[in-house]
């Protein structure tokens, strides 16, 4: 379910925070971004740096399209028979789990992740890293992932083309922290493997 995605990611961000003494980036790949959003109004978790990565502004939509993969299979005769984005939803209305591409998907964590919007949810309180691979030059962020995260976060750094190599973030406090996680990560990997 969705509700045990965000509480899976509290224990494992309270676990890490038990062992490690450095500065903690959360990094929310596509829905992720989402999930960690809304763990962090959960209260689950607090990182100091938020790093977004093609980031979605809304579950319900990100949800359409991953069920749309069902039609695509079905037109290409890579995907079992007959399903189609309205059949597969009257499936998950029924209570039923249903296979996309792989990935069996429980009706709980469906609704729970489409009730998830960018809107409802409150901007993070920490610096923000957006990253989105872009054709476009100069860099810019999609209008997608520019209503994603607007003006309510505290962005720091935005994107890069997909020739160019990622920029170093523009934040001298961020700079300062992923130095000081490098430092530390260097020496926990040190005595690791010894």
């Amino acid at each position: 379910t969705w509700a045990g995605w965000r509480e899976d990611v509290g224990v494992a961000w309270r676990w890490l925070a038990a062992r490690a003494s450095c500065p903690s980036v959360l990094w929310g790949h596509r829905l992720g971004f989402l999930l960690a959003l809304d763990a962090m109004a959960a209260h689950e978790i607090e990182p100091d740096v938020l790093l977004l990565w093609q980031p979605v502004a809304s579950g319900k939509q990100w949800f359409s399209q991953f069920l749309r993969l069902a039609t695509a299979q079905q037109i290409t005769g890579t995907g079992g028979g007959g399903s189609d984005t309205r059949s597969l939803r009257a499936e998950l209305a029924a209570g039923r789990s249903i296979e996309i591409a792989g990935y069996d998907l429980h009706p709980e964590l469906v609704s729970g992740a489409e009730a998830i919007d960018l809107a409802a949810v409150p901007a993070p309180k920490c610096p923000t890293i957006v990253r989105e691979v872009t054709l476009g030059s100069p860099a810019s962020l999609s209008p997608v992932a520019e209503r994603a995260v607007g003006a309510r976060f505290e962005v720091v750094d935005l994107t890069y083309p997909e020739t160019d190599s990622p920029p170093v973030p523009l934040d001298p406090a961020i700079k300062t922290k992923v130095a000081m996680w490098q430092a530390k990560a260097h020496v926990a990997l040190g005595q690791v493997v010894g």
